[in-house]
């Protein structure tokens, strides 16, 4: 019985948030070389979305070409989201759900 459990519900388990944790930090590594390689331009149909469309491509714009406000900008964002998604990961993995 133990055994099957373990089969069935905890290796399934182990093995996403094994996943998890590698595709969270490849991910996050690709978003940091593509923010510290320079200029993203915003797609075109940003500017096109209602109420807010402009003020984004505005922003956007305004990140893409200050290196120094686009590397905060991923700093403030980017190593809070890669921290919690690893910590669920590593929670999913432990099975700790409190």
């Amino acid at each position: 019985m133990t055994l099957s459990l373990a089969c069935v519900v905890i290796l399934p388990l182990a093995l996403v948030a094994y996943n998890l944790a590698d595709n969270v930090t490849a991910f996050y590594d690709g978003i940091k070389r593509a923010v510290e390689a320079g200029s993203l331009e915003p797609p075109a149909w940003v500017k096109g979305v209602p109420i807010v469309g402009g003020s984004v491509d505005e922003y956007w714009h305004l990140i893409a070409t200050n290196h120094e406000e686009m590397l905060a900008l991923a700093k403030r964002f980017l190593e809070p989201a890669k921290d919690f998604l690893l910590a669920g990961g590593i929670l999913l993995g432990r099975g700790s759900w409190k």
